[in-house]
């Protein structure tokens, strides 16, 4: 026997923390699915993080339901969260990727539509005036 001694019960009854040779039950996948999922949905207008985020919480809410299944469904409902959430957040990150570059685009062509015919028009009225020679 070794020198260390149990503690002593709380007042309720329940001893502190696990039995030797008892496991944990909770899910830290969906946990972490849950809060990756929460991230990539509130971050989806910052693009690449919050598409990211998104990606990763679909993927650890995807282990977390199979470590539910696992475990007699503890996590379940947040790993399925997390799932639900990182797609979410992943979808409109690529919603919001695809309006910036097609603002983008157009902006540029018609940047560039004005820009030529400023050039003309300055082309024009250099060719109208009288030099100051005449």
């Amino acid at each position: 026997m070794s020198g260390y001694q149990r503690a002593p019960m709380p007042a309720g009854g329940q001893p502190y923390g696990n039995e030797p040779g008892e496991h944990k039950t909770g899910n830290g996948f969906a946990v972490t699915g849950l809060v990756l999922g929460i991230l990539g949905l509130v971050l989806c207008w910052t693009t690449w993080p919050g598409a990211i985020l998104g990606i990763l919480g679909i993927i650890f809410g995807a282990v977390g339901l199979s470590a539910a299944k696992k475990r007699n469904g503890a996590g379940k409902g947040m790993a399925m969260t997390g799932l639900i959430l990182g797609i979410l957040g992943t979808l409109l990150a690529i919603i919001w990727m695809a309006f910036i570059v097609s603002m983008i685009t157009n902006s540029s062509s018609e940047f560039r539509k004005e820009f030529d015919k400023a050039m003309r028009e300055q082309q024009q009225n250099q060719q109208n005036q009288p030099s100051p020679a005449e």
